[in-house]
């Protein structure tokens, strides 16, 4: 069967030191501080929910606190699972990328045991339920610092424009930061080629702590 190539997920940019307007914000609001630390998010899936907006920022910072624990001046900048890859960066202090990605991946069909056709032999043909292809993940196929580079470069093209992140936030206020990100790494998202950039295994640098969970 073909081949799937690696896909972007979802791409945020936040900053965990944010509040929330008090005029605006609603006490009855848990998630109100949450929400107004997020200053980008685009999505594979076109209707997302906020509740999972906040999960997967929440688990990115979850996972950087986590890991100042044991390596207080090198934080955690990767994640593994066994379909995707989940990578950091903090381009400037407060401020972070962060980015998910699904492995390139190659469907099968699941092996029949033997002695599985003959029990079905004398059974009607609908009653047979349909197999469902699995797939293989090749975790081999992306490198963390070259997806890490490819951030930067984002970011950089991004302050050659307009300028950094906490020089727009401290003249133009935290709206127009969070419009111009969207006018601009909308487009640089979506047009990021995963395959062709990151399988060259070019950019690659020293290897950050790498973290492993065993959910996908």
């Amino acid at each position: 069967m073909s081949r799937f190539p690696p896909s972007l997920l979802y791409l945020t940019i936040y900053n965990p030191t944010l509040r929330p307007d008090i005029s605006a914000a609603h006490d009855e609001d848990e998630d109100a501080e949450e929400q107004a630390q997020i200053l980008f998010y685009t999505s594979r899936d076109r209707a997302v929910s906020r509740d999972k907006m906040l999960r997967q920022v929440g688990l990115a910072k979850a996972l950087i606190n986590f890991a100042e624990i044991f390596y207080s001046t090198d934080p955690c900048q990767n994640v593994h699972s066994q379909c995707r890859r989940m990578v950091m960066a903090s381009p400037e202090p407060n401020f972070w990328m962060h980015v998910a990605v699904e492995l390139a991946r190659t469907p099968h069909m699941p092996a029949v045991k033997p002695g599985a056709r003959d029990k079905g032999k004398g059974k009607a043909q609908e009653e047979q339920p349909s197999q469902v292809s699995l797939l293989d993940y090749h975790d081999g196929t992306l490198h963390d610092s070259a997806i890490r580079t490819h951030l930067m470069r984002g970011y950089e093209q991004f302050k050659l424009y307009h300028g950094s992140f906490s020089s727009i936030l401290s003249s133009l206020g935290q709206q127009a930061l969070e419009l111009q990100l969207e006018r601009f790494f909308t487009v640089w998202a979506w047009s990021w080629d995963l395959d062709k950039d990151l399988n060259l295994g070019m950019d690659l640098g020293a290897r950050a702590p790498q973290w492993v969970v065993s959910s996908s």
